[in-house]
């Protein structure tokens, strides 16, 4: 793809609507009981209770499946308080949208990429732990080699 042609294409995607090039309205704000509910949905999931029986079976403690959850946990909650909300408070907008404005649009379409190639990864990581989740009630061997 020749510079004429990306910058035709993304001056073609610039020409989108799209609501996250702007500010949420004050009435269109939730209350934070919201904003937990969401959180806890995308955050609480069966995989870590999978994978920490895993650990266990490896040889690892609970005690270390607990504390790695709880420090990995605290670690994820300090994270979005300390730099990401601020930052979302202040400008009302996404992610990928603030992306945009700081880096510009070359680096949103690198950020994008590495995002869905993360998610394959991560799909075929939950695919994975399915499967040996129910492999068990079926008698079927683990994969040892």
């Amino acid at each position: 793809m020749s510079t004429e042609e990306h910058a035709g294409a993304l001056a073609a995607m610039d020409k989108l609507y799209e609501f996250e090039r702007e500010p949420v309205s004050e009435d269109r704000l939730q209350p934070g009981r919201y904003f937990a509910g969401l959180f806890a949905g995308e955050h609480v999931a069966g995989t870590e209770f999978v994978i920490g029986a895993m650990f266990v079976g490896w040889g690892a403690s609970a005690y270390d499946i607990f504390v790695g959850l709880a420090l990995g946990n605290l670690m994820a909650v300090l994270t979005w308080t300390l730099m990401c909300a601020p930052i979302a408070v202040r400008t009302r907008l996404t992610l990928y949208w603030h992306l945009r404005k700081v880096a510009g649009p070359v680096a949103t379409t690198i950020y994008n990429v590495l995002n869905a190639f993360l998610f394959c990864i991560l799909a075929g990581c939950m695919i994975t732990v399915s499967a040996s989740a129910v492999r068990i009630p079926f008698g079927i061997p683990a994969q040892t080699a």
